[in-house]
């Protein structure tokens, strides 16, 4: 039998929960997934999963059979990469994965430098308001807003980011500034898909309690400028993160409203998905992005 070709398999059953799971994931036929994991169990001698007709569980050999085959796949991993040369030096394409205004405001800038001075480096940089599967979409490094939906998840914690409620100032001398947000129902307000706009608005008390305010939206939309562009435009009020409104409270297009209420900042971390030790070209990446992006979640 293929050892290293059962135990890739193997491990896949355990990290999908099930062997349909893993052989979706694998893109390999259900049988042939039962079929190397029983050869693999035979040839060791030892039970490594309990198949019930609801459930697959890990037995006690599976488990440390399990971490010595995560080891050695990267082990593995690592060495083809090093003789593909991916670890001698900063080359390749580098593909990274950023919200959308974060992206084209603060990644963009230091995607040039890092292409300036790395010049077998390639860059694709996704800029979407959508979470991308690191390794279904083939993404090297993400900056990911909000807790991590995985402990698992390498990452490098750059700052955290506000969440403001935004309103024009000319449409704040129409309506009122709002003294609560007891104030918004019945107010216009403006919905942007990523804060799951069917939902409540949320707010802390001067006490420090929660508070969630149904807003209603009449106009929802998918993307962080059109509702920028629409509070200024037409009028209203809309969650937003801080970097996304920043310019235009500058240029006092926009106001922040109710900061007494604001919930607390969210985490920003770049997720790797690379395994230590990471090959060059993220290496490069990270030591350009990291301090600057830290330097600006800090500015902002």
């Amino acid at each position: 039998m293929d050892r290293f070709d059962g135990m890739k398999i193997f491990a896949a059953v355990v990290e999908e929960g099930g062997f349909s799971a893993a052989a979706r994931v694998l893109r390999i036929p259900l049988p042939t997934v039962s079929r190397k994991v029983s050869e693999l169990e035979e040839h060791l001698g030892v039970r490594l999963l309990v198949r019930t007709t609801r459930k697959v569980s890990v037995t006690e050999s599976g488990r440390r059979y399990y971490q010595d085959t995560l080891r050695i796949l990267n082990d593995i991993e690592a060495a083809e990469r090093e003789v593909s040369g991916e670890f001698l030096g900063a080359k390749g394409l580098l593909t990274i994965t950023a919200p959308e205004l974060f992206a084209r405001r603060h990644v963009l800038p230091v995607v040039h430098e890092v292409m300036r001075k790395h010049e077998d480096i390639a860059v694709r940089l996704i800029a979407t308001n959508r979470v991308l599967d690191l390794d279904d979409d083939g993404v090297d490094l993400a900056v990911r807003m909000g807790e991590l939906s995985s402990s698992a998840l390498h990452a490098v914690r750059l700052g955290s980011m506000r969440q403001v409620i935004c309103a024009s100032p000319d449409y704040l001398d129409v309506v009122g500034r709002p003294s609560s947000p007891h104030d918004l129902p019945g107010r216009d307000c403006i919905g942007f898909n990523r804060w799951n706009p069917t939902e409540s608005w949320k707010f802390l008390t001067r006490a420090g309690r929660k508070l969630e305010i149904k807003a209603a939206p009449r106009l929802t939309l998918d993307s962080a400028g059109a509702v920028v562009d629409a509070l200024i435009s037409i009028g209203g009020f809309a969650p937003l993160f801080l970097y996304q409104a920043a310019p235009d409270i500058a240029a006092g297009r926009l106001e922040v409203v109710l900061q007494d209420y604001e919930i607390e900042p969210v985490p920003v971390n770049m997720v790797i998905s690379h395994p230590s030790p990471a090959p060059r070209k993220v290496v490069a990446f990270l030591e350009c992005a990291v301090p600057s992006l830290k330097a600006s979640l800090s500015a902002l």
